[in-house]
C-alpha cells in the first residue's frame, strides 16, 4: 500500500496513527458519534397490504410471524445488545395512496415483549414518534422491531431510528 508515497503495511499504518495521536496529545481524542456514547439505530423496509412483520436495526430483511418457521418470525429479527437504554423511536411511513382504511404501527420489543416505544401512521402516511419514552436493556437482552399494518391494501414503505445510549 502507498500513503503520501511512501510503501507501508496495514500495521505500519496503525502504528503510525497511535504514534501520531500521543504526540498529539492528551486534547486530542477520536471523533465519537453523538456525544461520545449514543448511537443511532437505524432500520427500514416494505410491505403490502395487511401483515405483521419483523426486523431489527441494521437488518436488511423482513421476517412474518411464520417465517423462516413457524412462529420463528421475531427470533429470527431480534439482535442481542448490549446494556443501554433504548429512546427515541421515529418512524416515516410513505404509502401508494390506494388505501382507504387503517394503519401501520411499530414497536420496539425487549425479549419477546411491547415496550412503551410505538407509534402509528394512518393511511396518508408520514410521521410518528414516541415522545420522551425509554426503557433499559441489559447485557445480552434481544431486541426486535414489529411492524403491523392493517392496511386494506397497497404497498407501503418505512424508515425508523432508535436513540441508543
Amino acid at each position: 500500500m502507498y500513503v503520501s508515497g511512501w510503501r507501508t503495511s496495514w500495521a505500519g499504518l496503525a502504528t503510525a496513527v497511535v504514534v501520531a495521536a500521543l504526540v498529539a496529545g492528551p486534547g486530542v481524542r477520536a471523533a465519537a458519534a453523538l456525544e461520545d456514547g449514543q448511537q443511532l439505530l437505524t432500520g427500514g423496509n416494505s410491505g403490502s397490504g395487511a401483515s405483521t412483520r419483523f426486523t431489527a436495526p441494521g437488518l436488511g430483511n423482513l421476517y412474518g410471524v411464520d417465517f423462516p418457521g413457524t412462529g420463528l418470525g421475531e427470533a429470527a429479527a431480534q439482535i442481542r445488545m448490549t446494556a443501554g437504554v433504548v429512546s427515541k423511536l421515529r418512524v416515516s411511513i410513505v404509502t401508494e395512496g390506494t388505501q382507504d382504511s387503517g394503519t401501520v404501527t411499530a414497536m420496539v420489543r425487549l425479549n419477546g415483549a411491547n415496550t412503551e416505544l410505538t407509534c402509528s401512521v394512518g393511511i396518508a402516511g408520514g410521521d410518528c414518534g414516541s415522545g420522551g419514552k425509554s426503557f433499559a436493556v441489559l447485557n445480552g437482552d434481544q431486541m426486535a422491531v414489529r411492524i403491523v399494518s392493517t392496511y386494506n391494501e397497497g404497498a407501503w414503505t418505512f424508515t425508523y431510528s432508535l436513540l441508543y445510549d
